[in-house]
């Protein structure tokens, strides 16, 4: 058979746009029958529109020490695997930026290792090359990002009335 070790830093699963953690089921499960731990998931709660006032309180880790976690972009008082996700990917990459924190802290190492996909790549590189940035990621690997934007954007954006009603995406935000 295949043997592969657990990894040396935890692993970090960040979901897409109108998504949420479950996203990652098919690879959590993979994990878990290699044997690596799931530490859970961290709640990042993106109530508040002011990207300075985000913080700890803001970030609730829903497990423990672990091998791996997802992340979930949620608003507190709403449908968790709805609302929240839809955030600007500046406010995405701040909360990301506090779930590492958490994740670091918990497993008592520097640094992580982040798979994104889709917008949750742009919410890791947001906080990759943002000022904020504490060289607490080794690696970052992207699935089905839309790292030059995406054509359905620049339609949101010409016609924010109707892309906010139809998807339900203020293209301002």
């Amino acid at each position: 058979g295949f043997n592969v070790g657990k990894p040396e830093h935890p692993i970090v699963l960040i979901h897409g746009l109108n998504s949420s953690p479950n996203t990652w089921n098919p690879l959590v499960d993979q994990f878990e029958s290699l044997g690596w731990e799931n530490g859970g998931t961290v709640n990042v709660y993106l109530d508040d529109r002011n990207i300075a006032n985000l913080d700890s309180n803001d970030v609730e880790l829903v497990g423990n020490k672990g091998d791996f976690y997802t992340i979930n972009f949620t608003k507190r008082d709403s449908n968790p695997l709805v609302e929240g996700n839809e955030e600007a990917v500046a406010r995405q990459g701040e909360g990301l930026s506090e779930a590492i924190r958490e994740i670091t802290a918990e497993n008592d190492t520097s640094k992580v290792t982040l798979i994104g996909h889709s917008m949750g790549g742009l919410a890791a590189r947001e906080y990759l090359q943002s000022p904020g940035f504490r060289n607490d990621v080794l690696s970052l690997i992207t699935i089905g990002t839309p790292h030059a934007g995406s054509d359905l954007a620049d339609t949101a954006t010409q016609y924010p009335a109707i892309s906010n009603f139809v998807l339900g995406i203020d293209p301002r935000s």
